[in-house]
């Protein structure tokens, strides 16, 4: 009966030190997880990417841009986004253009323009409101509930494009005038 005892007494310890091992290990693999979900971007995160220019060269340079940067030359403003900034500029895809079938004129480079502050993507995150280049024009800039970045309710998906001057946002729309 003694020896009865006994192993049942090893066998409970033994599975108790099963138990515990395995709680550690189970506690050790949710710790990892966390550390390595903090250090992931988050998935509505922008990708930078950096121009050796200004923010009129890197305009001028990206094809996807064409019938923005078309405007903003023909508007005059190409010289001031060459200057010495910082810029914001939202520029409209040429995709996004197209669709709004907007001819982009001076008020639409200039409402997409901020002048004096190169704003990163934390500075948007942290919902903004800029004074466009335009006189009496906002850009606000709030995080959606996706997550995602948006400029007066256009969402921003690309950017930003660091440049010597300033930044660039890509948008999926048109910023307009106000009227």
């Amino acid at each position: 009966m003694k020896e009865s005892r006994g192993v049942v007494r090893w066998i409970v310890l033994v599975a108790s030190l099963v138990l515990v091992a395995g709680f550690a290990v189970a506690l050790g693999a949710c710790g990892s997880e966390e550390e390595t979900t903090a250090a992931e971007p988050s998935p509505a995160a922008l990708e930078a990417t950096t121009f050796d220019g200004t923010v009129a060269d890197a305009l001028a340079d990206n094809a996807d841009l064409s019938s923005f940067a078309e405007a903003v030359a023909a508007s005059g403003v190409a010289e001031t986004l060459a200057g010495t900034g910082p810029f914001t500029v939202f520029a409209p895809s040429n995709a996004a253009v197209e669709e709004a079938a907007a001819s982009l004129d001076e008020a639409y480079v200039k409402a997409a323009a901020v002048e004096g502050s190169g704003l990163t993507e934390e500075e948007l995150r942290a919902v903004t409101e800029n004074d466009s280049m335009l006189e009496d024009n906002k850009v606000i800039t709030i995080v959606g509930k996706d997550d995602g970045l948006y400029a007066n309710s256009i969402k921003i998906v690309e950017g930003p494009i660091e440049c010597t001057n300033g930044m660039i946002y890509v948008l999926d729309g048109v910023i307009a005038p106000k009227d």
